[in-house]
């Protein structure tokens, strides 16, 4: 385009010919002037590709950003409730080791020995008993 314009500029507005446009025809398809316009649409369409992959990305971390945000703001437990779970499995765990001794302990003794040692008594037997 700008041959043909810088053409006719020097030849009174004149169109060029054929003949007049070989020397540019021949350059433009030469293999070094192909090769330059390869490697200059390659540089160009990796910009291109490039700008668009980042501002892509740079939408997905806003989006996803977002939607992370809003789905922990729903999902955050009340810390009274924490406390109160934490509270009552400690109680849980208190009351079943408790549980589990005293089976253990009463298995290892006897069921009289038992009852005098939570109740601090003593159990007297009775050793006379009625014969017809």
């Amino acid at each position: 385009m700008q041959f043909i314009k810088d053409y006719k500029a020097k030849n009174n507005g004149n169109e060029p010919r054929e003949s007049d446009l070989q020397p540019f025809n021949d350059l433009s398809m030469s293999d070094a002037q192909l090769e330059f316009y390869r490697s200059e649409a390659t540089v160009l369409t990796q910009k291109f590709l490039s700008d668009v992959l980042k501002e892509d990305l740079k939408e997905r971390e806003e989006y996803f950003s977002a939607r992370v945000h809003s789905e922990l703001s729903n999902i955050k437990p009340s810390h009274l409730l924490d406390i109160f779970k934490g509270a009552l499995g400690s109680l849980l765990f208190v009351l079943i080791t408790g549980i589990l001794y005293f089976a253990v302990w009463s298995l290892s003794t006897s069921p009289e020995m038992v009852i005098e040692q939570i109740f601090d008594i003593q159990i007297i037997h009775n050793e006379t008993a009625v014969q017809n």
